[in-house]
C-alpha cells in the first residue's frame, strides 16, 4: 500500500484477521507513507530494511524478506516515485530507481525472488510529451508485469481544467514466479460515466487497486543457476508452466539484480534520449 496514512487502523483491522505489518512514513513534514501487510501463517519476516530515496526529497521504499519455507525466502519491495507529468520529474524517479535497485542488490541473498509494488508515478507510454524511462528501466532489469499486458489505466482523474488517465501502479516480480490470476481493472465504462472519474462513490481512490496471486516456483534449474552465477552471469530462457492467464507465458529471469544489468539498461536510456 502507498499513501498510507492511518496505518494504525489498518493495523488494528488486519491484525485480529491474523496479519502483521509495516510501515515506513515520507521523510520530512509528510503525514502518508507506505506499508505491507502479510499472512503470518503462511509467511514469516526475517529483516526488514527502509529507504530514504533521495536526501532531497520525501519518497521512501521498504524491502521484506518473507519466509515462505525453511530452504525458500522472498523480497517483497514497496515504494512511491515522486509525481509529475513533466520530463524532468520522469528523469528524477529514474534516480530514485536507481537508488532502490542498488539497495535491493545489497539486501538480495543469492537467487532470492523479488516483488516489486509501488505507485512509479511513470506511464508506460509517452504521455503528454514525457518519455517513459521509469518502465523501460525496470524491464531491462529483468522485472516482468505480473497483468503480462498492461491494464489500460490504474489512475484516472478529471478536474475543471484537465483530465488525466494513465498507468502509474505496477506488481511486477523477478525470479521464478508464475502468475496463477489477476484481478482486473473496471471496464473504463463504468468510471468514465462518473464525472470525477476517480475517486467515485463506487471507488473511494485516485488509484486502482492491483491484486496478483503469485506462485513461487521450485528451482529445477539449481545447478545451472548456481553455475551462472559463479560465473557473473545469469539464467535465461527459462518459461513458466503452461496457464490460461497470458501473464504466466512470460519468461522467467534470473532474479539476481546486478551492477552489469543497471549499467546496461542505463547505457539503454541515454541512447533513447540521444
Amino acid at each position: 500500500l502507498q499513501e498510507v496514512d492511518r496505518y494504525d487502523e489498518l493495523y488494528a483491522y488486519l491484525h485480529i484477521r491474523g496479519y502483521e505489518g509495516s510501515f515506513v512514513k515520507k521523510s520530512h513534514r509528510a503525514k502518508d507513507g507506505c506499508a505491507v501487510f502479510w499472512k503470518t501463517s503462511k509467511l514469516t519476516n526475517t529483516a526488514i530494511e527502509y529507504v530514504t530515496l533521495h536526501a532531497e526529497n520525501v519518497h521512501v521504499a521498504m524491502m521484506l524478506r518473507m519466509k515462505v519455507s525453511s530452504r525458500r525466502s522472498v523480497i517483497v519491495v514497496n515504494t512511491h516515485l515522486k509525481a509529475g507529468l513533466d520530463q524532468s520529474y520522469e528523469d528524477f524517479r529514474v534516480e530514485q530507481l536507481k537508488c532502490l535497485l542498488e539497495k535491493v542488490k545489497d539486501f538480495q541473498r543469492d537467487s532470492e525472488d523479488v516483488i516489486l509494488c509501488g505507485d512509479l508515478n511513470s506511464h508506460v507510454d509517452t504521455y503528454d510529451n514525457v518519455k517513459p524511462i521509469v518502465y523501460s528501466f525496470l524491464k531491462h532489469c529483468g522485472f516482468k508485469n505480473a497483468y503480462g499486458r498492461e491494464p489500460g489505466y490504474t489512475h484516472w482523474g478529471a478536474w475543471t481544467d484537465c483530465e488525466v488517465k494513465t498507468i502509474f501502479d505496477y506488481i511486477l516480480y523477478l525470479g521464478k514466479i508464475k502468475v496463477l490470476r489477476v484481478l482486473q481493472v473496471p471496464p473504463e465504462a463504468i468510471v468514465g460515466n462518473c464525472p470525477d472519474r476517480l475517486p467515485n462513490k463506487q471507488y473511494p481512490s485516485d488509484h486502482i487497486s492491483l491484486v496478483a496471486d503469485l506462485q513461487l516456483l521450485h528451482d529445477d534449474n539449481s545447478n545451472e543457476g548456481d553455475h551462472a552465477r559463479k560465473n557473473g552471469g545469469s539464467v535465461k530462457g527459462m518459461k513458466s508452466s503452461s496457464s490460461s492467464s497470458s501473464s504466466s507465458q512470460t519468461p522467467i529471469h534470473s532474479p539476481i539484480i546486478s551492477l552489469s544489468s543497471i549499467a546496461h539498461s542505463i547505457r539503454y536510456l541515454l541512447e533513447r534520449q540521444g
